[in-house]
């Protein structure tokens, strides 16, 4: 089967870039480019990349222009998609038609000509603010200019979808989608890109990690590791999760392959289906032997087929944990940047001080953040994005101050203003 995003032809799997640049410290870029090449050796020409991936002036795009400022001859073999127009010092989209055009050409200057953006994605619309037409019609401008080749959408429900095409034709739609995670299929996303013929892009297709095969215990993760503050993370639903692991890798073994290997086959199989648009995943990675594995496309035949099929019923309904820090088990991101609180990923009898510790001092003093509040679900984001922006220590200070800070009633004053606490209708900024 031939796929194809902005009129260009795509290999079944491409290639997730935030991890390069994101992680901390990065990865050296002559590593980075051994990675994009075997990459791109392995079929994997399309190259999803971010404005938000990586520190200010280090980010996946600075890599790419880094990439093909070296190697020029490969500029036309890659299909480059970029995320952009979010602003995580205030944690909101910047999606209205002037931030668009903003992110647009500070994304045009990075790139400074050395390659040219395929699929341009706003990292998460915001429709109960901002129309998805102007946002959509923003993009389209320089569609239609050929500064950029197409739109794409990230985290977005069918219905956002349908209105998004009666302006101008989506390029592709980014969501998560593994074996883990199947909400697409059956939210209408899957059939609203069916419908209009538009490529589903997969990342996470190994649920970060943990259908890797290669993390067979909490311990397993560094102390360091942002996934630890995932919920399908935390050592009681760890321990759970790998259980249903542990069937997928008695599949890939009796097929031949990898259990990361058989996890994104699943998800690029889903191509396949006759209810469902081409999905390609995006795996990423950091190493040659993760690159070259995950890469390698497999195939199946019906009945292994069939078995996916049935270990994936297995998994329907016993996943535990939410597949980030500010989503629902169920529930994508995307349709709105508010979102209720699904329970505490903070104990509760240390959260109402915490909050208001964090509102009032915290995120206030730190340079360029507002003075927000901090809730069960986006406190763990918050403090990985101090990290990134190079204050690990007021991080580090924080987890202390969470672990030693106690709940005191006096502490739920904050300005003259009552904070809700714990237990009460709150809403928290969500990615």
């Amino acid at each position: 089967m031939s796929y194809q995003i902005s009129g260009k032809k795509v290999g079944p799997i491409g290639f997730g870039m935030m991890n390069l640049t994101i992680r901390n410290p990065p990865t050296p870029y002559e590593d980075c480019f051994a990675i994009m090449k075997n990459a791109l050796a392995g079929g994997a020409n399309f190259w999803n990349a971010g404005e938000l991936y990586g520190p200010a002036g280090a980010t996946s795009l600075e890599l790419l222009r880094a990439y093909f400022e070296k190697y020029p001859e490969d500029r036309e073999k890659v299909v480059i998609s970029v995320k952009s127009c979010f602003n995580f010092a205030k944690y909101q989209p910047l999606v209205d038609a002037a931030s668009v055009r903003e992110n647009i050409e500070k994304c045009l200057k990075i790139a400074d000509g050395k390659y040219f953006i395929d699929v341009f994605e706003p990292a998460r619309m915001n429709p109960s603010q901002v129309p998805v037409e102007e946002t959509v019609g923003a993009v389209a401008e320089y569609v239609k200019a050929g500064k950029i080749g197409g739109i794409g959408l990230s985290e977005v429900d069918g219905g956002i979808i349908q209105q998004a095409v009666k302006v101008h034709p989506i390029a592709a739609v980014e969501v998560e989608l593994s074996l883990f995670s199947t909400d697409v299929i059956e939210n209408g996303t899957a059939a609203a890109c069916k419908q209009h013929n538009i490529p589903l892009v997969a990342y996470s297709p190994l649920s970060r990690g943990i259908l890797s095969g290669q993390i067979r215990k909490y311990e397993d993760m560094p102390e360091n590791d942002s996934r630890r503050n995932y919920p399908r993370y935390f050592p009681e639903n760890f321990a759970k999760n790998i259980k249903l692991v542990e069937k997928l890798d008695r599949l890939a073994q009796k097929h031949g392959n990898t259990t990361a290997q058989v996890a994104i086959g699943w998800v690029s199989s889903l191509s396949d289906r006759e209810n469902m648009p081409t999905v390609i995943p995006i795996p990423g990675s950091t190493t040659l032997p993760r690159t070259e594995e995950n890469t390698k496309l497999v195939k199946f035949s019906q009945s292994e087929l069939q078995d996916l099929d049935k270990l994936l019923e297995d998994i329907t309904g016993s996943v535990v944990g939410a597949r980030s820090p500010n989503c629902s088990s169920h529930q994508p991101a995307g349709n709105s940047i508010t979102h209720r609180s699904q329970g505490p990923l903070i104990p509760p009898g240390r959260i109402k001080a915490l909050r208001v510790r964090w509102a009032r001092e915290t995120i206030r003093d730190a340079p360029g953040w507002p003075e927000i509040t901090v809730t069960p679900d986006n406190h763990v984001a918050i403090m990985n994005m101090l990290r990134q922006r190079e204050s690990a220590g007021r991080a580090d200070v924080l987890e202390a101050e969470f672990a030693n800070w106690s709940t005191r009633d006096e502490g739920l004053e904050a300005g003259g203003e009552r904070l809700p606490t714990y237990g009460e209708a709150s809403e928290g900024i969500m990615l």
